[in-house]
């Protein structure tokens, strides 16, 4: 499970489908995350982003490395602006963090996948 959610960068699917693939890579130097969802059938859901647990469920400042613990990969800020677009259609939209974390609603259809890139706008 921790392999799968670093491989996603703490992506998930909702609803989940076993049809349905996610990958994700950041790029550290222009701060841009590339996500890859693709579907061998049709697919409708969300994919939701994670936010930083450790201060918005356990509130501590900051993120302790522990044994069995579950890590955040890439998360997202609830008040921050961000720039999603799609790089098959050349779309762009801005979505808060919260936004974000709710879920991003996704079509996939058999013919192509989508492949979105994450920025962060000035805040």
């Amino acid at each position: 499970l921790m392999y799968a959610q670093y491989k996603t960068l703490g992506l998930m699917l909702d609803p989940w489908s076993e049809e349905v693939r996610v990958g994700a890579v950041l790029d550290r130097a222009g701060d841009i995350l590339y996500v890859h969802v693709a579907a061998q059938n049709d697919w409708q859901g969300r994919l939701a982003f994670d936010l930083p647990r450790h201060q918005e469920i356990w509130t501590i400042p900051l993120e302790y490395p522990r044994v069995n613990g579950l890590p955040e990969w890439y998360v997202v800020d609830p008040e921050g602006v961000y720039l999603v677009t799609d790089l098959d259609s050349g779309e762009s939209s801005s979505h808060t963090g919260q936004e974000l974390a709710d879920g991003l609603v996704i079509t996939l259809d058999n013919s192509r996948g989508h492949v979105l890139r994450l920025a962060v706008l000035e805040q």
